[in-house]
């Protein structure tokens, strides 16, 4: 893409959310996007749906040896027969592509504290991905959010399909995407960001508390990664006391690491270890107070798992980079 084309896309999309924030008047952005993103969505499928609509007409009617949608027209006894065959055929086509046109960072920014709930930066985003190379297996997000991470494993392969000299689209059939998340719009978001993508996608039975329903209970994933909310403190419920996700088993022995009640970061951690394949790799982004916080027991924990060699490495990012809290990362 030139740099005339990406600003002209830059300016299209800053025209079109001036006009969205007209037409919402008073209404809230966290409502408004309900009926914006339900637009978008539909827009889309109906513009990919026109199309790929075409481009299936055309193969229909193309005589390859190749192509395994020709319709030789010398099977029908009319040409109202052959049209009639070809909308037939129309009507049980796969019509999504992969693109997507969410403006999920402009909500996030609109809503404040409370798009965070969905909306991870791009550049952390890619930052994660590219230091775990999802090439392919299990990924999995407990804190899915909007399904970025998901999106952006599928960039990844895309991105490096030449260096590593193989076919993307083949490549993508070794991944296998698995995610949680209990805000139930934002469910439905990461759903249809994964369908106009052409991603397949395992999200569960329906929104849920990772902790409380996990959705996965028996996934032992290859990549885990996400970005969790800060300082989460009304997590804790009893039934969570003897929970084995608490307990990791390294070298023969057994340690049980019961994280602080008031606070889940550590909760958090310790639910991606016990998901996480026995040669897999894992990634999440925390408050970097987690890093020096020695609170109910978090001090123990992190020892722990430095200990057992479990953690590679910490990384501390720069300030301003969340549209919606100044939490340093």
């Amino acid at each position: 893409m030139t740099d005339i084309e990406q600003q002209f896309l830059n300016d299209l999309d800053n025209q079109l959310w001036r006009a969205a924030d007209k037409l919402r008047s008073n209404l809230d952005a966290a409502n408004y996007k309900h009926v914006v993103l339900g637009l978008i969505f539909l827009k889309y499928v109906s513009d990919a749906f026109e199309e790929r609509q075409q481009e299936l007409t055309e193969l229909f009617q193309k005589d390859d040896d190749d192509n395994i949608y020709y319709l030789p027209r010398e099977d029908y006894d009319s040409d109202e027969d052959y049209q009639q065959a070809i909308a037939e055929e129309l009507e049980i086509g796969d019509y999504y592509t992969e693109k997507n046109v969410f403006w999920v960072g402009q909500f996030a920014l609109a809503e404040g504290k409370q798009g965070g709930q969905y909306y991870t930066p791009k550049s952390i985003v890619t930052l994660i991905v590219e230091m775990l190379e999802p090439y392919k297996g299990r990924v999995y997000d407990p804190a899915m959010g909007s399904g970025g991470f998901f999106v952006s494993s599928d960039k990844f392969i895309e991105k490096h399909a030449s260096v590593k000299h193989y076919n993307a689209s083949e490549q993508k059939k070794q991944i296998s995407v698995y995610g949680q998340e209990s805000n139930p719009t934002t469910w439905k978001l990461a759903a249809m960001n994964m369908v106009i993508r052409g991603i397949d996608f395992n999200f569960g039975k329906k929104n849920a508390d990772s902790f409380l329903d996990d959705q996965h209970p028996d996934l032992r994933a290859d990549f885990v990664m996400t970005n969790p909310p800060f300082n989460m403190k009304d997590w804790w419920h009893e039934k969570l006391a003897d929970d084995p996700r608490w307990t990791i088993n390294t070298n023969g022995q057994k340690h049980v690491l019961t994280p602080p009640t008031g606070n889940a970061n550590f909760a958090w951690m310790l639910h991606m270890l016990y998901h996480l394949a026995p040669t897999g790799s894992m990634a999440l982004l925390l408050a970097n107070g987690s890093m020096s916080s020695n609170t109910n027991n978090e001090g123990e924990i992190r020892k722990t798992l430095v200990e057992q060699d479990l953690v590679e490495c910490m990384v501390a990012l720069p300030g301003q980079l969340f549209t919606n809290t100044q939490i340093p990362a």
